[in-house]
C-alpha cells in the first residue's frame, strides 16, 4: 500500500524493493526509475526532491529527463567551458567506444545505479582494461553530475559504485642516473638532448616538441613552457598547455648545457621562433615516429628496463626533483599541475627513499652494537687527574629597590 506524502508517495513492489512516485508542477505523474532495497533510502531521495521543489522551486524536467544520453553527452562536450581540443577528442573516443554502445540510447531519467553497474560489468567481461573503465566511469559521472546540478534533468547521479573511478595503475619505473645516461648513449645524436631535457625539466611530449629557441635561456638555464603540440585527427595543432599551471618556467642542471648547445648548433631551426626539436625535414616530430626512429624497444632492453615508456622519463625527473627536498608547491609548479594530487605521489616516493636511508643507518647501528667492545682502550692523551678551575663568583645584580 502506498504511503502518501504531500509531495509524492513511496510504495513497496512485489520484488520487495521500494519505489518513489510524485507529480510535477504541471500535474504529470512520474515514477522514479530507481528502486531501493531499504525504505529509508527511498524516503531520503523523496525528501531531497521535496526540499528542492519547496525551497528552490525546482521540479524534475520530465521532458528533459527523456533526452537520450548520447545526445546529452555530445552537447556536454561541445559546451564545456574548460575542455581543451585534445581532451575533448579523448572524451569523444571514450563515449564512442565504451559509453554509447550500452548507454547511448537510454533516456537520462531511466539511468539508474543498476544500469550503470551492469554497463561496467559488461566492460570488465569484455576484457577492457581497468584503467580505461575507470576513465569512462569518471566521464559518465561528470556528465550526469551536470545533468543533476546545472540542468536539473535528473535528481540524483546514479554513478554511486564505490571505487569504480579509481585507477590502480602499475608502478612505473624510475631510472637511475647511470641508466639514463646509458639510454642516452644508445640514442641517435639528434635525440640525445631531447631525452636529457625531457627528463631534467619534466616536460611532456607536446610541450618539448613545441619549444622554440626563444624558449631556451642557456645563460640562466631555464626553459619556458607556453604552448604544446596537440595530435588531432587533422594533424598536429598548436595550443595552450594542459592547464593554466602548465604555463611555467623550469630550471635545468648545468650538466646538460653542452648537449643542448650542440643540438641548437646542429639540428634546430634558425631564428628566435625556430623549433628546437625537428626531424630531418625540418618538421615537428610526431609521437608515433619516435619508437622506430630511435629503436626504443632494443634500447630499453639493453639498459635492463624492458617496460620503460618515454613518458617515464618525466616520471624520473619528477622523482629526482622530489628527492632533492622540493616542497609540494614547488613540485606542482615544476610539473605544471593545478592539483596537488600528482605532486603528492612524488613526495611519497621521496619519503620512501628517505625511510630507506634511515633503515640503512639503523642496520649499521645494529651492526656496530653487535660488535664486542675491546677490553683494552688505548692511552688517553692529556692529564689523567681532574683539574680544578678557579671560577670567579657571580656578582648579584641589584634591583632599583635595593639601591633605594
Amino acid at each position: 500500500m502506498a504511503n502518501r506524502r504531500y509531495f509524492g508517495s513511496i510504495r513497496r513492489r512485489e520484488s520487495g524493493r521500494w519505489q518513489i512516485r510524485y507529480r510535477t508542477r504541471d500535474g504529470v505523474r512520474v515514477t522514479w526509475p530507481e528502486t531501493y532495497a531499504r525504505r529509508a533510502d527511498a524516503v531520503r531521495v523523496l525528501a531531497e526532491l521535496e526540499r528542492q521543489s519547496q525551497v528552490a522551486g525546482n521540479w524534475l524536467d520530465v521532458a528533459g529527463s527523456k533526452v537520450l544520453f548520447a545526445a546529452y553527452a555530445d552537447e556536454w562536450i561541445n559546451q564545456h567551458p574548460r575542455l581543451g581540443p585534445r581532451t575533448a577528442d579523448v572524451y569523444r573516443s571514450l563515449i564512442r567506444r565504451h559509453l554509447a554502445p550500452k548507454l547511448g540510447q537510454i533516456p537520462l531519467g531511466q539511468l539508474d545505479t543498476a544500469t550503470v553497474r551492469e554497463w561496467r560489468a559488461g566492460l570488465l567481461e569484455a576484457g577492457v582494461s581497468s584503467t580505461m573503465i575507470a576513465k569512462s566511469y569518471r566521464l559518465l559521472r561528470a556528465i550526469l553530475n551536470t545533468a543533476v546540478t546545472e540542468d536539473e534533468l535528473i535528481i540524483v547521479n546514479p554513478c554511486r559504485i564505490k571505487g569504480a573511478g579509481e585507477e590502480r595503475a602499475s608502478e612505473r619505473p624510475v631510472l637511475t642516473l647511470d641508466q639514463l645516461y646509458a639510454l642516452v648513449d644508445l640514442m641517435p645524436d639528434r635525440w640525445k638532448a631531447f631525452l636529457l631535457l625531457k627528463t631534467f625539466a619534466s616536460l611532456r611530449w607536446g610541450e618539448i616538441t613545441a619549444l622554440t629557441r626563444n624558449d631556451l635561456d642557456l645563460e640562466r638555464r631555464t626553459v619556458r613552457i607556453r604552448r604544446q603540440f596537440l595530435t588531432m585527427p587533422g594533424g598536429l595543432q598548436l595550443g595552450p598547455p594542459k592547464s593554466r599551471a602548465g604555463i611555467r618556467m623550469v630550471s635545468f642542471p648545468t650538466g646538460i648545457l653542452p648537449d643542448l648547445q650542440h643540438h641548437l648548433d646542429t639540428y634546430s631551426l634558425d631564428g628566435p621562433d625556430g623549433l628546437v626539436f625537428v626531424n630531418e625535414h625540418g618538421q615537428p616530430w610526431h609521437r608515433g615516429n619516435f619508437n622506430p626512429a630511435v629503436r626504443w624497444r632494443e634500447a630499453r632492453e639493453q639498459i635492463g628496463v624492458p617496460n620503460l615508456h618515454l613518458h617515464d622519463l618525466r616520471h624520473t625527473g619528477n622523482t629526482l626533483a622530489a628527492q632533492s627536498g622540493a616542497s609540494l608547491r614547488d613540485l606542482m609548479t615544476r610539473m605544471g599541475h593545478d592539483s596537488p594530487a600528482a605532486a603528492l605521489i612524488y613526495q611519497h616516493s621521496s619519503r620512501v627513499a628517505d625511510e630507506a636511508i634511515a633503515a640503512a643507518l639503523d642496520a649499521r647501528l645494529i651492526e656496530r652494537k653487535s660488535q664486542p667492545v675491546p677490553d683494552v682502550v688505548g692511552p688517553v692523551e692529556g692529564p689523567t687527574e681532574p683539574q680544578l678551575i678557579a671560577v670567579e663568583p657571580r656578582r648579584s645584580r641589584k634591583t632599583a629597590s635595593d639601591q633605594g
